[in-house]
């Protein structure tokens, strides 16, 4: 609580309670209620936040399917990061599959969200033996940047004839190369003496990293009567050693003169970081200045009110005079013989 007087706290709102409750992920308010006997309250709500907690989604794999001419497919998925001893059950918003009928590698993929957790997804494969003669150069879309180059490879087969698999393919080749985010093309080469072969491009995405930006603070600062700043900013979730100079479109500050909290904020984007900001801030504590009544130690009784008015001020800052303390005055007034304060 703040306006309390005579130095008072918080115990003597006997009347007042604040509370607020959540369990899954999402914003929840903390309401204060209540009355005083000595305080007309003004009731501004807190709140709650739970953050969804992270976990990993790993769609099952297959490595055993042989080809026979139908489809076929693999399905579930396995969760780490469940928290509470909780299951793949809650996340009853979550698929995964992979399907193929021809010798190959196809991707399983898990789909969908929750309510609870933020998920990161990883494939499994559906690997089939034996292929026909259009080669598919095999594609990646689950690649996150990790400031490494990252590959590719392989490819699959339709058409071959009199049960012939890829094997046959010797002089096939298939690869896609990235290092940044963005999407690669994944190319097959090559020549067979007995196939006229039709390529298919694959291809290798590779998303955005996620990093956190957060503006510099600083809470020293004291009134000097001139502009104060800060600036600057430090990341967390850079990869691979990499530290906040790779972030060269972002920058961060915030200024301000008289005391009080500025926000210092952090701005820009970068083509391998899906970026968050959090503000710094600014504090400007007030500065120490000393006002002195002025006196006159020389009147004489003359048997009218007479007076002394102003002051003088040590400690201001930046070469300010008295003139800038206009909310301060001082006075004293005596008639009679004596000494006045």
């Amino acid at each position: 609580a703040t306006g309390l007087v005579n130095g008072e706290t918080e115990s003597v709102l006997t009347g007042v309670t604040a509370s607020g409750t959540g369990k899954n992920a999402g914003s929840y308010s903390s309401k204060a209620t209540g009355s005083d006997s000595n305080y007309n309250l003004t009731f501004i709500d807190g709140s709650l936040d739970i953050a969804k907690a992270n976990a990993t989604v790993i769609a099952n794999s297959n490595h055993s399917a042989i080809y026979n001419g139908k489809d076929q497919s693999v399905t579930g998925f396995t969760a780490t990061g469940l928290v509470n001893g909780e299951t793949e059950a809650v996340l009853t918003g979550v698929t995964a599959s992979g399907t193929g009928k021809n010798a190959g590698s196809y991707n399983s993929k898990a789909i969908g969200s929750d309510n609870n957790y933020n998920l990161t997804f990883v494939d499994g494969l559906l690997d089939i033996a034996k292929a026909n003669a259009t080669v598919i150069a095999n594609s990646n879309h689950s690649a996150v940047y990790n400031g490494k180059d990252q590959s590719v490879t392989g490819f699959t087969a339709t058409g071959l004839v009199n049960g012939e698999t890829e094997s046959v393919l010797t002089n096939v080749t298939a690869s896609g190369t990235g290092k940044n985010a963005g999407s690669y093309s994944s190319k097959a080469t090559g020549s067979d003496n007995n196939y006229n072969l039709t390529f298919i491009d694959g291809s290798l995405d590779i998303a955005k990293a996620n990093a956190t930006v957060i503006a510099n603070s600083n809470h020293t600062a004291v009134y000097n009567g001139k502009d104060q700043t800060v600036s600057g900013f430090t990341a967390t979730g850079l990869v691979n050693g990499e530290t906040e100079s790779v972030l060269t479109n972002v920058t961060a500050s915030g200024t301000g003169k008289n005391a009080g909290s500025y926000s210092s904020k952090a701005t820009g984007s970068d083509n391998n970081y899906n970026l968050t900001f959090v503000d710094g801030s600014l504090d400007i504590a007030k500065a120490n200045a000393t006002v002195i009544a002025n006196s006159n130690h020389t009147v004489v009784y003359n048997g009218k009110d007479q007076t002394v008015t102003g002051f003088t001020a040590t400690g201001l800052v930046n070469g300010e005079t008295e003139s800038v303390l206009t909310g301060v005055t001082a006075s004293g007034t005596g008639k009679n013989a004596g000494s006045y304060s």
